[in-house]
């Protein structure tokens, strides 16, 4: 039974990070967009808050992972 989940830790732990941001920005965009234009379908407020995270965390999240990366070809 270990041996299914044998070398899984190390992708949990790389992609919390990322996720964490991803979820937190598009809550924070989709309460927003609410609070402002209260006449804004669901589904657009979902799109905008997705779209906008997903970009604001990558944004925030590629270089910490291109340094990650260049740390492990240099050792």
């Amino acid at each position: 039974m270990r041996g299914f989940f044998k070398g899984l830790m190390a992708p949990l732990i790389g992609s919390t990070p990322y996720n964490t941001i991803v979820f937190t920005l598009n809550e924070n965009a989709k309460t927003y967009l609410t609070a402002r234009y209260p006449d804004m379908d669901v589904k657009t407020q979902g799109l905008i808050g997705g779209a906008g995270s997903g970009f604001l965390a990558l944004i925030i999240y590629n270089p910490i992972e291109l340094i990650k990366c260049r740390a492990q070809v240099n050792r």
